[in-house]
């Protein structure tokens, strides 16, 4: 039977339209009668590109991957070049088997037609169609991946190619962009890592140079990014994978230039890589050589961003923000306070009396303990930064970078901090962005709170404080709940030294310790004003130390035996505070002693209803002012009903001190024109002006609370 055709639908076609017409037709219901009129077509017209790409079609169609290879091989060398529609075709078909193959290479899926089609061609001929498809592309992203899988795939092309290729690349790659760009991504996790290592391409010095300036946009580009996944909580894709990717190829690059500093960059650990930078910046920056100026330029800044990564990933610690760089406390060790077994310490040196001590989280060091990783990191960040600040040469490439900016905000806010640079801290963080998100605008005033308290600046510490508690967030995840006892939350501010005459400490972002350490602070600068006897509030500013005490006892249970004395001496304390705010067992078991003690004049008012809150009037007051033994058993029967409240939440309490008692605790902290304390506040000011000169000798006032 013949087949049934519309041959009237196809009369108007020529012979060889009406062949590819009727191969069509049957190429899926007939695929043997439709191979039948190909072979007919092919010996009429055998140099017919319809004809043979239409053979191609139905052998593709069947599955036989080898017979519509060799048409394929047919129409690339004797179709290819022509003008007229059957080149679009033809490349049309190209593409779509180059886009397969990238698919494949990206999924590692088995091939399909396409791809067994393409491994069917003779090797001369794929090499041919992946240069080609990779010359017309439309995009450089495009030729850049066609040309990285025609290399994968043939090594050999390199030496050719390869130069031109990366000229091609690195001329495309933006340099002002706002995020990584994809073809810059390319270029430095896939093209240098292929290319970089194959000895026999030619690659000029220039070129090197523009490779290395890309490489360090994007890894500025990638510490940024990183950090905002780790903000919104996502996990960063192996961190380290992109550095050893990039020493691999600095370690190319740097045989290609005769460098000494990038030999193993992945087998040295990190202290040692410094040791070998500072140790050839000593050698050679005194030389002007501009090859070793380069090279110390290029890993130096490769190495402090790699630092910069780190330290970014290690001080987030799963909460809402990093860990926050502040200034704490040094307790200072005198002879009786050592160990009787503690080896004769060696001559001080001079970094040791400049800089900070440097902490973290809640332990405390003891003699020759490591720091913690962060701390760590921290370091070796602010040593690769130095160093290449402090070279007029370093400093000045450094400046033409492109991407570094945005990246290194928040890190030098903690340098100049670390360097006692504390108005150059201020200005910086007050050039950023006002934050608006609760978390943030916390941060920011915690930041702002502990420079202004290295200054000496006070009252404005004491704002910034109680207005970063009235943006505490809530503790949001297991993470965040205590894993120590809540006394020791915050006691790693305070750090024994006998030779830093500073101490700087990252504070975990969390509502505890952001609680703990605003205590602290608040404490020490309240407690010189509690215990002048001219200063006015003197009663109120003792309440209020002796209410913050409360959230780190017993650290500082001298501190608070000091101010139970000091109320023992006076003549009457007045505190209308205490029933809302005193609740901690000892402080209470000192007022019911203050009574007991015939030696103790004092005339105690405890009521509520004083100046700082709202009452009755009419409501008789708690005190022993001129008391018989009734009204004094009043007052015990007032402690003994706070005793029951000791078991309330402190964080809850000192929120709502500090939230009601803002204007009162400002108040306490006004200036006060009495000779003791003008004395007082050139003495701080005497000190900020050393620090900021950078006279490091003088023990800070604030070595301990």
């Amino acid at each position: 039977m013949g087949v049934k055709t519309r041959e009237g639908d196809l009369s108007h076609l020529n012979d060889v339209d009406y062949l590819v017409s009727r191969s069509k037709e049957l190429r899926v219901k007939d695929p043997d009668r439709s191979k039948s009129w190909m072979l007919t077509a092919q010996m009429m017209f055998p140099k017919n590109f319809a004809i043979q790409y239409e053979a191609y079609q139905v052998e593709k169609t069947a599955g036989n991957a080898m017979e519509a290879g060799k048409f394929l091989k047919h129409l690339f060398e004797h179709f290819h070049g022509s003008d007229g529609p059957s080149e679009a075709v033809l490349l049309e078909e190209i593409h779509q088997l180059v886009t397969g193959l990238q698919n494949q290479e990206a999924t590692r899926d088995e091939p399909d037609i396409l791809g067994r089609i393409f491994e069917q061609l003779p090797t001369d001929t794929r090499k041919k169609i992946l240069l080609e498809s990779a010359s017309k592309a439309n995009d450089t992203l495009t030729y850049a991946k066609q040309f990285m899988l025609a290399f994968t795939r043939f090594p050999e092309l390199i030496p050719s190619y390869g130069s031109n290729f990366l000229s091609v690349v690195v001329s495309k790659c933006p340099t002002k962009s706002v995020s990584v760009d994809p073809l810059l991504e390319l270029l430095v996790k896939e093209a240098c890592p292929q290319l970089l290592g194959v000895t026999q391409l030619k690659i000029e010095v220039s070129m090197l140079d523009d490779i290395l300036y890309h490489t360090i946009d994007y890894l500025s580009h990638q510490v940024l990014a990183a950090r905002n996944q780790l903000k919104d909580g996502a996990s960063t894709n192996s961190p380290s994978d992109i550095w050893v990717i990039v020493f691999g190829f600095l370690e190319e690059i740097g045989q290609r230039m005769g460098w000494s500093l990038t030999e193993d960059l992945n087998e040295v650990l990190p202290e040692v890589l410094w040791q070998r930078v500072h140790s050839f910046s000593q050698q050679n920056v005194a030389k002007q050589d501009s090859e070793a100026q380069n090279q110390l330029f290029f890993l130096a800044t490769i190495l402090f961003l790699r630092s910069l990564s780190e330290f970014a990933t290690d001080s987030w610690e799963q909460t809402l923000e990093p860990a926050i760089l502040v200034e704490a406390f040094i307790a200072h060790q005198s002879e009786e306070t050592k160990p009787k077994n503690h080896p004769k310490r060696r001559r001080t040196t001079e970094d040791e009396r400049r800089f900070p001590l440097v902490t973290h989280g809640d332990r405390h060091l003891s003699n020759g303990e490591h720091p913690s990783v962060m701390v760590a990191s921290f370091l070796r960040a602010y040593r690769y930064y130095d160093l290449i600040h402090s070279e007029p040469g370093l400093n000045a490439m450094f400046q033409q970078l492109r991407g570094i900016t945005q990246t290194l905000a928040s890190f030098c806010v903690d340098v100049a901090q670390y360097q006692g640079r504390f108005r150059d801290a201020l200005s910086i963080l007050r050039s950023q962005p006002t934050p608006h998100i609760p978390a943030k605008i916390c941060r920011n005033h915690v930041k702002l709170a502990t420079i202004q308290f290295s200054l000496g600046e006070y009252h404005a510490t004491a704002d910034h404080l109680i207005e970063a508690v009235a943006n505490l967030p809530p503790v949001i995840s297991e993470n965040e709940k205590p894993n120590l006892p809540a006394i020791l939350i915050g006691s790693a501010l305070k750090q024994p030294s006998a030779v830093k005459t500073r101490h700087v400490h990252f504070l975990p972002f969390t509502r505890h310790h952001i609680l703990a350490y605003c205590a602290r602070i608040l404490i020490y600068i309240l407690k010189d004003r509690a215990l002048q006897p001219t200063s006015p509030n003197n009663d109120i500013t003792l309440g209020h130390v002796l209410v913050l005490l409360q959230y780190i006892f017993p650290e500082e249970k001298d501190l608070m035996l000091m101010m139970v004395h000091k109320i023992k001496q006076k003549d009457a304390f007045s505190y209308p505070l205490f029933s809302s705010y005193i609740v901690q067992i000892e402080l209470l078991e000192e007022f019911a002693h203050l009574l007991g003690d015939p030696t103790c004049k004092v005339a105690l008012d405890l009521s509520p209803s004083g100046g700082l809150q709202s009452g009755n009037q009419s409501q008789r007051r708690v005190g022993t002012r001129g008391a018989n033994r009734g009204e004094k058993e009043e007052v015990r029967t007032a402690i003994v009903k706070q005793v029951a409240k000791s078991q309330e939440p402190l964080d809850e309490l000192l929120i709502s001190f500090l939230e009601e008692n803002h204007d009162s605790i400002l108040e306490c902290l006004q200036f006060l024109s009495s000779p003791i304390q003008m004395e007082h506040m050139e003495q701080t000011r005497i000190v900020c002006q050393l620090i900021r000169d950078g006279s490091w000798v003088i023990v800070l006032g604030r070595s301990t609370l």
